[in-house]
C-alpha cells in the first residue's frame, strides 16, 4: 500500500492549497527558464495503461515542469560552471550533468513546502528497477495538463501515411 498525499485541491484561506503550491513553484522555477503545468493524477491515470499509473488518489495534484529556451542559460550553464570547477567527478557520474542539475534543483524545491504538502519528484529519466519501464510518460502528462497535444495517427484525417 502506498501512502496517499492529502487532497491539495481543497480550500484553505483566500487561496486554495492548489493555488499556493502552483504559485510557489512558478515563483521558484520561471526565473530559471522552467514552466509549470498542473493536472490531476486521475487525468493522467485514465490516459495510460495500469503499469504506468501513479499510486495516488485521483484528485491528487501533479505538476509537469518543462524547460523553456531560457533554461539553458538561466539554470544549466550556471550549475555546470559551479560543479565543473568544484566537482571533478562529473565525467564519471552515473547521471549526465543535466539530470544531476535537475535532481539537485528538485531536492531544493522540497524546502518550499516544509510540513505543508507531500512532495515527490519523478524525473523523465527515471526507470522502475527490474522492468526498466519509465516511471512517468511525460508526453501524456503534458497532454493531460494542457501543455502539449499528443496527436495519434487516428487523429489525423485523412490518413496521409501508408498503411504498412
Amino acid at each position: 500500500a502506498h501512502p496517499r498525499p492529502p487532497n491539495v485541491m481543497a480550500e484553505s484561506g483566500n487561496l486554495t492549497a492548489h493555488q499556493r503550491v502552483i504559485g510557489k513553484l512558478r515563483d521558484a522555477l520561471e526565473p530559471k527558464g522552467l514552466e509549470v503545468a498542473d493536472f490531476k493524477v486521475g487525468w493522467y491515470n485514465s490516459a495510460v495503461s495500469r503499469p504506468f499509473h501513479f499510486p495516488y488518489h485521483d484528485n491528487t495534484l501533479a505538476v509537469l515542469v518543462a524547460s523553456a529556451p531560457s533554461m539553458f542559460e538561466s539554470l544549466f550553464l550556471p550549475w555546470l560552471a559551479d560543479h565543473y570547477q568544484v566537482d571533478s567527478e562529473l565525467e564519471g557520474a552515473q547521471l549526465d550533468p543535466l539530470d544531476r542539475c535537475f535532481k539537485g534543483l528538485f531536492a531544493r524545491l522540497k524546502s518550499l513546502f516544509p510540513g505543508e504538502e507531500d512532495f515527490e519528484a519523478i524525473h523523465d529519466f527515471e526507470l522502475h528497477p527490474g522492468t526498466r519501464r519509465p516511471k512517468v510518460l511525460v508526453q501524456t502528462a503534458g497532454h493531460v495538463a494542457g501543455y502539449a497535444y499528443y496527436y495519434q495517427r487516428k487523429d489525423v484525417q485523412p490518413d496521409p501515411w501508408d498503411k504498412d
